[in-house]
């Protein structure tokens, strides 16, 4: 019923001590068969944690847990932040899935 009226369907708890204007980011990276690795990121675009921005970057080359576009992902999606709220966040928490030893 929420998303029929415009209102989220859910939001998640934060740390109390990140304050209202912060950026929750997830990132990860998957690996295809052959040479190509795509890489996996959202950032939230509320405070309420309930708006999310996803985008994928596929790279060639080499398998590896390295993000070498992180930084462009990141910065669109400050951009796109930027332009819902009319700020940059305060706070950027990145959550990144662990990398294996291999």
């Amino acid at each position: 019923m929420n998303v029929k009226i415009g209102l989220p369907i859910w939001n998640a708890p934060k740390p109390k001590d990140l304050g209202n204007n912060t950026m929750i980011i997830g990132a990860d990276v998957h690996h295809k068969t052959g040479n190509r690795s795509t890489i996996g990121f959202v950032a939230s675009m509320n405070d309420k944690i309930s708006q999310y921005m996803s985008l994928i970057e596929q790279t060639k080359g080499e398998k590896i847990e390295i993000m070498d576009k992180i930084g462009s992902l990141v910065e669109r999606a400050l951009r796109n932040y930027y332009q819902l709220n009319g700020r940059y966040p305060d706070n950027i928490v990145l959550y990144r899935d662990g990398v294996s030893d291999g």
